[in-house]
Formats: structure tokens, sequence, C-alpha cells
């Protein structure tokens, strides 16, 4: 399955096979190739679809990781909100 892919220090986003979602349970490194080699990456993946491609197209490409990046973290800080069913108030 071929996947976008982008880290903080990349200019753009790139097209890249994915191999892994994870390497182990332990961490969160991915498996991708590209150019014929084997990397792993802690970096953003997405699915390549239409409309992430037209809306990737009218934006510069040194804004394509900080967009990625917004729109898949957590809405909140798991430090400063806490889960409402780890409160006692829970039913």
């Amino acid at each position: 399955m071929y996947v976008y892919h982008i880290t903080s220090t990349m200019n753009r986003v790139e097209t890249v096979k994915l191999l892994a979602l994870r390497v182990n349970k332990k961490n969160r490194l991915s498996v991708i190739s590209k150019n014929g080699k084997k990397y792993m990456t802690g970096g953003i993946l997405c699915k390549i679809t239409p409309r992430i491609k037209v809306v990737l197209d009218t934006m510069p490409g040194l804004e394509h990781y900080e967009f990625l990046n917004d729109i898949t973290n957590q809405p909140f800080d798991a430090d400063t909100v806490k889960l409402y069913m780890n409160n006692n108030h829970a039913r």
C-alpha cells in the first residue's frame, strides 16, 4: 500500500510504500520502502486519497507537516485533561 509520509525535517510529503505499520508492540515506528531501501520511521503516515491530495496541493510544501500534525494529534494534552472515566464521577 502506498501512503504519504512526512517528518518534521522534510519540505513536503513523499509517496512511499508502507511495509509494516509497527515494527513491534513496544514502539510506534513504521517500516516504509522508498527508492528500493527499507527505513524505520516515526513520521506521519497518511492514506492517499483524492481529497487529501487536493488539500496538500493547495498549500506550500513547508506547511504539509504542520497541517498533517494538527489533524492527526489528539485535541487535548493528556497531562492537562483527565479522562472522565478515570475520575470517581463516572457512574
